[in-house]
């Protein structure tokens, strides 16, 4: 089916931005250059996706692959080394496990068996699976706003609680569509169920990322009024310097002068006028 297999690579490529952003919570790109950054990122989907289809049905070897690759894939990304960067491919795949089995909880929860799920609901399915993947984002954006660095600094609480509004509104949308997804009819109306789901989760990241250029553009501006405002401070310290330095030379040259006056005075014997 060949919504499945675009709703798989969907998926993957949500895990991985995903993925990107926890990271760049710890550690600052390599490099500038946005083709290889990209050819990067398209290499961490292909080669999950290669994985998540070789080894589908073996869960412990799957998920070493899945840490390792994503390791070696971030060390060229980011300036981070191998061992530092195994730690946090597994701390991230912990936290997508963990997020992995509330929604399979959930899926049990609503449709009581993962075989009806397959038989019966397969866009209910899908659509938890997405909203697995917007929870993973939300906390992902959670963990950036606690350890993020400049760019969350610059958003203040309530400016932040704005920022995740738009998460929170998809996962209530999504929600909404699960609850709705049981009275559809026919194949047409699953897909457009799974379209908006799908859209709405990239359209989050979308939004995070405008956001975040606008925040490191805001930075750069702070940065330049700063470089402005030290170097207005220093250029009126060196004017205030050289005020002083030409006052104390006049205060000098005056003091020279009287020294001169009176020496020429004592060697004409002239007491009165020295007096």
């Amino acid at each position: 089916m060949l919504i499945s297999y675009i709703q798989s690579i969907m998926m993957i490529i949500l895990e991985v931005i995903c993925c990107k952003i926890f990271f760049e919570s710890f550690a600052e790109k390599r490099s500038k250059n946005n083709y290889r950054n990209y050819s990067i990122i398209l290499g961490i989907v292909v080669c999950e996706y290669v994985i998540a289809s070789l080894f589908y049905d073996k869960f412990i070897l799957k998920q070493i692959l899945a840490i390792v690759a994503v390791a070696v894939f971030m060390c060229f990304y980011f300036k981070i080394h191998f061992g530092k960067a195994i730690i946090l491919s597994l701390l991230f795949q912990a936290l997508l496990l963990s997020v992995d089995y509330f929604t399979l909880w959930l899926n049990v929860s609503l449709f009581d068996s993962i075989a009806e799920i397959s038989r019966l609901h397969f866009v209910g399915g899908s659509l938890i699976t997405v909203l697995g993947k917007i929870i993973l984002f939300l906390v992902v954006l959670l963990i950036r706003k606690k350890v993020g660095g400049e760019s969350s600094d610059v958003l203040r609480s309530t400016d932040w609680l704005r920022f995740i509004f738009f998460p929170v509104f998809t996962i209530f949308t999504v929600i909404a569509l699960i609850m709705t997804s049981g009275n559809i009819e026919n194949q047409k109306q699953e897909n457009v169920f799974l379209v908006i789901a799908l859209c709405l989760a990239g359209m989050n990241i979308v939004v995070f990322y405008m956001i975040n250029d606008i925040l490191k553009r805001e930075i750069k501006i702070r940065e330049n009024e700063v470089f402005q405002l030290k170097a207005r401070n220093q250029t009126d310290m060196y004017r205030s310097i050289s005020e002083n330095f030409v006052k104390q030379r006049k205060k000098t040259h005056e003091y020279k002068n009287q020294i001169m006056c009176i020496e020429s005075l004592i060697e004409m014997e002239n007491y009165d006028e020295l007096k």
